[in-house]
């Protein structure tokens, strides 16, 4: 008994882990994308609002900036994320 209860706790622990983090990429404005703008290196998001206005982009992601000028950038608190997104 008490190995089918080690054994249960074991596969509770392995399929409760952390969720896997993700990176997007964003380019600067005015620059000029191929493609439905979805985050990866091929097609980024077209601008800092965007990816976050995506619904994609969660707490423990990373985003990308591109080589570019962005001029300022105004970072707000976002209650609704569980982790930073750096």
């Amino acid at each position: 008994m008490l190995k089918v209860f080690t054994l249960l706790l074991g596969l509770f622990a392995m399929l409760s882990g952390p969720a896997l983090s993700e990176t997007y990429y964003v380019v600067p404005p005015g620059a000029v994308a191929s493609g439905t703008p979805d985050g990866t290196a091929t097609t980024p998001f077209l601008s800092i609002d965007a990816a976050f206005a995506s619904g994609k982009v969660k707490g423990g992601d990373t985003l990308l900036l591109k080589d570019g000028a962005y001029g300022a950038i105004t970072i707000k608190a976002n209650a609704a994320f569980d982790a930073p997104v750096t």
